[in-house]
C-alpha cells in the first residue's frame, strides 16, 4: 500500500445515488476482465445495486472512487453475503482503499451474523485474485472462466483484514 496523495477519502455506506454508481461503473468498466460493460447492462446493474446491495463506498471531494458492493442473506437463508462488485477508480488504486471497503464489509457481514462471503473473479485477473487471497478469500469452485473465491468469516477475526 502506498502513501495516498489524494487523501482525505471518506468512508461512507449507502449514500451514492444510482447516478454515482452507473458513472463510477462507466469509468471502472475496463478494469474488470473481460470489461464490466460487456457483460452486464450497467444501467441496469446500477439500479440493482442501488436498489439491493449494501454498499460500502470511497468518496474524494464529490467523486464516488471505490465501491464494494454486497448482497446480504435475507432471514432464513443460508448465511453467505455474495460480493457483487469491487471496484476502484485507476487513478485511486494501490492505496489500500479495496482492502479497507471489503474490511469494512466483513465485518458488516459478520454483524448481520453471516457465516461466508464469497465473490466471483475472471481466472485471468490474477491482481484481483491475489487482493482477494491476500485478506484470506480462498478458492471454493471452479467454472470455465471464473473462480469462485470464500472467506469464511466465522474463523476469522473481521477486524484485522
Amino acid at each position: 500500500m502506498q502513501d495516498s496523495p489524494v487523501a482525505p477519502i471518506i468512508v461512507r455506506c449507502n449514500t451514492s445515488t444510482e447516478t454515482a454508481i452507473y458513472t463510477h461503473l462507466l469509468e471502472c468498466s475496463d478494469q474488470f476482465i473481460p470489461p464490466l460493460g460487456d457483460r452486464v447492462d450497467l444501467g441496469r446493474y446500477a439500479n440493482k445495486l442501488y436498489r439491493l446491495a449494501f454498499r460500502h463506498e470511497a468518496w474524494h471531494k464529490k467523486s464516488l472512487v471505490g465501491l464494494v458492493a454486497v448482497y446480504l442473506p435475507e432471514e432464513g437463508q443460508v448465511p453467505t453475503a455474495f460480493v457483487s462488485n469491487v471496484s476502484i477508480l485507476s487513478s485511486y488504486r494501490r492505496y489500500g482503499i479495496a482492502k479497507q471497503l471489503l474490511a469494512d464489509a466483513h465485518i458488516n457481514a459478520a454483524t448481520a451474523l453471516v457465516e461466508k462471503i464469497c465473490l466471483q473473479v475472471s481466472c485471468e485477473n490474477t491482481a484481483a485474485i491475489n487482493l482477494y487471497q491476500s485478506i484470506g478469500y480462498r478458492q471454493s469452485e471452479r467454472s470455465d472462466d471464473q473462480f469462485t473465491l470464500c472467506l469464511d468469516l466465522g474463523s476469522k477475526d473481521v477486524t484485522r483484514t
